[in-house]
């Protein structure tokens, strides 16, 4: 059973989208500037953010409160989740014995980036699945994922748009992170503070295949641009023989031969 954890206030949020920093203000993240969902105040009806339990004015917000303390299932495989601690319980996370996978808070998830930017040692062999683990069915990877405190959809997006690490968000609560995730999470933050990240295969291949849309667009334009141009120099031929035909049966052929000749000579220049 669940035991409720510590009360931690952090300095700072940071997204579960792509480990950016919140604003101050709560409202959005710095880089990718994904909002975080608000509720009004009940008494002074300022945006109060999620995670936030407090509003400015120190009304209690419940809107994001955590599932009661109690046997929580793995949003996964149905497993019994159980709190897994790091660094003597400073932070903690609540994992699955049988698929090994674990749901960040958006408070411990922002404590695990800033000690893993700061450099910080953390301990997180309890994360690292053993080498003879055996993997969960591809069909229970890629079903639905729900929140293990409020039951809703959480949203599957690749972290940090280029990591290649495919990640599941409830915006209101956390982060679901399959076996292994979390290191790999936590490491590549560390290498993009350090401003020494190393793309991996999977973000070559996404930028080779982004290079080559850009490029298919490109030329796609230029033809476009040059069937335009054609059509406008096809329009205006069009038009200048019909003005030679039209003067030719009003003012007889001289007229005509006179706005032939005047045509050509606007060419000429």
């Amino acid at each position: 059973m669940l035991s409720s954890p510590p009360q931690r206030r952090v300095a700072h949020l940071h997204c579960l989208y792509c480990g950016g920093e919140r604003r101050a203000d709560d409202s959005a993240c710095r880089k990718c500037q994904a909002e975080a969902p608000s509720v009004p105040c009940r008494r002074c009806h300022a945006q109060v953010f999620a995670p936030r339990d407090v509003c400015i004015c120190g009304e209690p917000c419940t809107a994001w409160a955590l599932a009661e303390p109690g046997d929580l299932a793995c949003p996964r495989c149905h497993g019994r989740l159980a709190w897994a601690t790091v660094d003597e319980g400073a932070v903690r996370v609540e994992q699955c014995a049988r698929c090994l996978g674990c749901f960040a808070r958006t408070q411990d998830f922002s404590e695990l980036v800033d000690r893993e930017v700061a450099q910080e040692p953390v301990d997180l062999s309890a994360f690292i699945p053993p080498p003879d683990a055996s993997a969960l069915p591809r069909q229970d990877l890629l079903a639905e994922t729900l929140c293990p405190h409020c039951s809703v959809a959480m949203e599957r997006v690749r972290f940090a748009q280029k990591a290649a690490i495919v990640i599941d968000v409830c915006p209101k609560h956390g982060v679901w992170l399959d076996a292994g995730e979390l290191p790999r999470l936590l490491e590549h933050m560390k290498h993009v503070a350090a401003g020494d990240a190393v793309p991996d295969e999977a973000d070559r291949a996404d930028k080779e295949h982004w290079d080559r849309v850009v490029m298919e667009r490109m030329l796609e334009e230029s033809r476009v641009n040059l069937a335009l141009a054609e059509a406008e120099a096809s329009a205006v031929a069009r038009a200048r023989g019909r003005g030679v035909v039209f003067g030719t049966a009003i003012g007889g052929p001289w007229v005509g031969l006179f706005l032939a000749m005047r045509q050509g000579g606007s060419r000429r220049r």
